[in-house]
């Protein structure tokens, strides 16, 4: 049986995050040393744009253009983000870097740093 949620290691400590503790646009917890990660952000817009081109360059290859082409990328977006995080998730392992609990108070800690 494939796995597809991704194998990711703690940046902190290198223990195992959960697959299932990955959760677009929420703090990811690490079980084993209680630190705080998201899916860094260069990362997420590298895999968002390359499969927004590769949608749009497979439709266009095919003959597509005008308003059928940006509808099109629209509904093929999704599958083809399946297909890509599957293949690119072996040759770059998703990329995280920490950031706040999600039950801190930005306001404290913004005060904090002054």
């Amino acid at each position: 049986m494939v796995n597809l949620r991704p194998r990711v290691r703690c940046p902190a400590c290198r223990g195992p995050i959960s697959g299932f503790d990955i959760k677009a646009g929420k703090p990811i917890p690490c079980r084993s040393c209680g630190a705080y990660f998201r899916v860094a952000v260069w990362y997420h817009n590298l895999t968002s744009w390359s499969v927004f081109a590769i949608a749009v360059g497979l439709l266009y290859a095919l003959g597509v253009s005008g308003w059928p082409l940006a509808l099109g990328a629209a509904l093929l977006w999704f599958p083809v983000y399946v297909l890509w995080l599957f293949l690119f998730g072996h040759i770059l392992p998703l990329q995280l870097e920490e950031c706040m609990p999600p039950d801190v108070d930005l306001a404290f800690t913004r005060g904090l740093r002054r």
